[in-house]
């Protein structure tokens, strides 16, 4: 068992994506219960991917990288929140919160989890 994604977005316009979502990534209107804590959400992922963060270093951060990368790209997408599914909230992630994490990861790639 891990922290899996959770990736909430807010639909402003058309939604003309750029490419396709990696595999396992599907788009569904959100879900009720997830709208309370994220009233301005209106999309939510479905998918089983493995979250990765700074200090959680498990998921696949190329696959979590271009649906965020997709997101932000699409005129349509207004905010895009970005977490893992043990978190009470999710943060707001930013184009530079995607290239700050990117960083990380070309820097540590997932040798933190694997070296524990």
């Amino acid at each position: 068992m891990g922290v899996d994604v959770e990736l909430y977005f807010q639909k402003t316009g058309e939604l003309e994506f750029e490419r396709e979502f990696p595999a396992g990534w599907e788009v569904c209107e959100i879900r009720d219960y997830k709208k309370e804590d994220h009233p301005e959400a209106t999309h939510e992922f479905d998918t089983m991917s493995r979250l990765y963060s700074d200090g959680y270093e498990r998921g696949s951060w190329p696959d979590i990288c271009a649906v965020l990368m997709i997101l932000h790209a699409c005129p349509g997408v207004g905010k895009v929140w970005y977490g893992g599914d043990s978190y009470v909230s999710l943060p707001e992630f930013t184009v530079d919160d995607v290239l700050d994490l990117s960083n990380h990861f070309m820097k540590h790639g997932e040798r933190p989890y694997r070296s524990r």
